[in-house]
């Protein structure tokens, strides 16, 4: 338990560091409008962790905002229950994510981005910190919203659909 609490404090700290270092380059006035991006979540997902293990399915919301150019900080959390063995119980997840994003401009179509961060999950008697790394897909702006696929790991395998509110200028 003691390598999880500092692994999750070396990798916090560098995604902090990185999320708040200053953009480079001359434009360095632009700012995304809107500042801050809310976002909604469904989430599936399926651990092997001993008696806590199992399938879980996870509502959430949260927020993100810029942290220069291409990356976004942000934060989320989900309730939900777990399935395993027959019996299903209930579950909670906070997580902390730092993504990188290949096209922050929207210049194209989809977007794709990679992050990670901290995910904490709450499977009965308390909260078990995991480090998470993050891969998704941003689709085009429908209306005043931008869906989006993702996979992570931490606290195994985790597959979400986001809808996140649509920036004027960018993702």
């Amino acid at each position: 338990m003691r390598f999880v609490a500092v692994a999750c404090a070396l990798v916090s700290s560098a995604l902090v560091s990185l999320a708040l270092c200053p953009a480079w380059g001359e434009a360095q006035d632009f700012t995304f409008n809107p500042t801050r991006q809310w976002q909604a979540r469904a989430d599936v997902g399926h651990s092997d962790r001993g008696s806590n293990g199992g399938t879980g399915f996870l509502l959430g919301a949260g927020v993100n905002v810029p942290a220069g150019y291409y990356v976004r900080v942000g934060v989320d959390g989900a309730v939900g229950v777990r399935q395993r063995d027959g019996t299903t119980t209930s579950s909670a997840r906070a997580d902390f994510t730092a993504r990188f994003l290949f096209d922050p401009f929207a210049e194209q179509r989809v977007g794709w981005y990679a992050g990670g961060g901290l995910t904490a999950v709450h499977d009965g008697a308390e909260w078990q910190p995991f480090v998470m790394l993050v891969v998704g897909r941003e689709g085009p702006t429908t209306g005043r919203w931008r869906s989006a696929v993702e996979g992570s790991i931490g606290d195994g395998l985790r597959l979400s659909v986001v809808l996140r509110r649509a920036r004027v200028n960018g993702r």
